[in-house]
């Protein structure tokens, strides 16, 4: 038995179920410490990202998969060091 198989059987009845879309929010912090110019810097970036009714994709889908097609275009272009 694998774990993962399990855990879909029981979890996807309860939020796969019905004919809406998950309406989900995803919430993002990032904060990055370092030096710019010799100088203590700080960026931070906050986001708040909600289902789109317009497209019908989810907070989660667009924060996933998006930047990592992008990414992995770049990559096949030669766009991105290897490694």
């Amino acid at each position: 038995m694998v774990p993962r198989d399990v855990f879909h059987a029981l979890l996807e009845p309860h939020i796969g179920a019905g004919s809406e879309p998950a309406r989900d929010v995803c919430v993002m912090r990032v904060k990055a410490t370092g030096e710019k110019h010799g100088r203590p810097a700080e960026a931070l970036v906050e986001l708040v990202d909600r289902y789109d009714e317009a497209t019908g994709f989810t907070a989660m889908q667009r924060l996933t998969g998006w930047h990592a097609a992008i990414c992995l275009e770049l990559a096949v272009r030669g766009g991105s060091r290897r490694g």
